[in-house]
């Protein structure tokens, strides 16, 4: 079969030149304008990350100015010039010995186990946790004596801390907690034996055991000393359940509880190290890549991103400004504010338990007041033969009406019966039934209260 025959194609004409050029261009226009766009917008944000930049070291000269690189060098050094190490060694071996004895019926103990402690100290009668708590606290006697051996050092107290950013570990502070609970068992055998002398000698050593980790180290650190501090004043409430003290050791213990919790220097010393914590944290860039919990966080590591952080936590150790009283008010509003910003949601990932931590500051303070008035009523008591008929009388010792109003329940509520007296306010957190006036403390019923009885 023979092969069709091709139909040649005619040329096809050529564009002229002039016009591939003007086409050429016209794309080459179109892309640069996107490029250039970016190019801008780089360049903004470039100069906005450089003056960031500036801002933030400016903030931060200060610190490297007294020698001290920022981050968690920094808080070393801080820690460091805050804290004593005369007293290391001894409170080291304090931490480690309570948390490595091991009692095999601990848990059928009040206060280191599982058991409730009465209602109320009742020397009269028996105790039936009485026996296993006198021998527990025979075997650990020992570690008692160390304790109370180490009251006197200078406070607080040096621990090795390696300072991490967010990972920062605290375990002696966490174990801190072990010996207060210790010492509070003592406290309790003691007062139920009609022993003041080593029940006294155990309140001290329970002031000790704050003070020596009154570190002002991070909101969890103020927390843990809190609690410590707490426990020592319910130490002394519980103490007054039995007629014990002289007058001698009343006043010993009036005069320790009249100074205020420094509420303020408190809420600015712990806003402080969590600021420095957090920029720490994010200036190590390769670290906090391997632990953000998104990965979208490490943009968080941008001059622009830890200038917003730093200024945050400045405006935060502002809200002490006012005054401790307006404090928790103050962080709630903060707190309700931010929240209604959806923009810096991110940023609150950054932030503490702000209100929280202002809540728990005022209920130490509450438990001052309530304990300091308890204390000098039982000194009233001694000294004119008869309980103040009002709180107010409580003037005669010097005390002021402030000394027994609470920061968000007003006066401390008062009764006096034939048996004794008891202070009383609200016990929200364990309440199911609220009072109809909070800010006024009455009897009602269905409402919890935290009591004092005094004898």
């Amino acid at each position: 079969m023979p092969r069709a025959n091709r139909v040649p194609m005619p040329p096809q004409p050529k564009r002229p030149l002039l016009s591939r050029l003007t086409v050429s261009r016209s794309l080459i226009g179109l892309m640069s304008i996107p490029c250039v766009v970016f190019l801008g917008i780089g360049l903004v944000m470039g100069r906005r990350e450089w003056m960031a930049s500036r801002q933030l070291e400016r903030k931060l000269q200060p610190l490297r100015d007294a020698g001290s690189p920022v981050g968690d060098a920094a808080m070393s050094r801080r820690f460091r010039e805050a804290t004593s190490d005369a007293g290391t060694a001894a409170w080291s071996r304090i931490n480690l010995l309570c948390n490595a004895f091991r009692w095999q019926a601990v848990d059928s103990l009040p206060v280191v186990g599982t058991q409730e402690l009465p209602a109320r100290i009742a020397p009269d009668t028996a105790w039936a946790a009485d026996k296993p708590v006198g021998a527990y606290l025979a075997a650990i006697k020992p570690i008692l004596d160390l304790i109370h051996a180490s009251a006197e050092v200078p406070m607080p107290v040096w621990q090795p801390v390696e300072f991490r950013g967010v990972q920062t570990l605290l375990p002696h502070l966490q174990e801190s907690r072990q010996v207060a609970r210790m010492l509070r068992l003592e406290s309790e055998h003691a007062l139920f034996h009609r022993e003041p002398a080593r029940a006294m000698r155990a309140i001290d050593s329970l002031q000790a055991t704050a003070a020596a980790y009154d570190w002002h180290l991070f909101m969890v650190g103020e927390l843990v000393h809190l609690a410590l501090y707490q426990i020592y004043l319910d130490s002394i409430s519980r103490s007054l359940n039995v007629d014990l003290w002289n007058q001698e050791q009343l006043d010993s213990l009036l005069t320790r509880l009249r100074p205020e919790l420094p509420i303020e220097e408190k809420w600015r010393a712990s806003l402080a190290a969590e600021q420095l914590m957090i920029i720490a944290t994010l200036e190590n860039n390769s670290n906090w890549a391997r632990h953000a919990p998104t990965p979208l966080l490490p943009l968080w590591s941008t001059p622009t991103a830890r200038l917003e952080l730093y200024n945050t936590y400045d405006a935060l150790m502002t809200l002490a400004d006012t005054g401790a009283d307006q404090l928790s008010t103050r962080s709630r509003q903060w707190e309700e504010s931010f929240v209604r910003q959806g923009d810096r949601m991110l940023l609150g990932l950054f932030f503490p338990a702000i209100h929280p931590f202002a809540l728990a500051l005022d209920r130490a303070s509450d438990k001052r007041k309530m304990t300091l008035t308890a204390v000098a009523i039982k000194i009233y008591q001694t000294k004119f033969d008869r309980w103040p008929a009002a709180l107010s009388e409580l003037a005669r010792l010097g005390l002021r009406d402030t000394d027994w109003t609470l920061r968000t329940q007003g006066p401390i509520g008062y009764e006096v019966a034939e048996t004794g007296v008891e202070l009383f306010c609200y016990a929200p957190d364990t309440s199911e039934i609220q009072p109809s006036t909070p800010t006024v403390i009455r009897r009602e019923p269905g409402v919890a209260y935290t009591t004092i009885p005094i004898q």
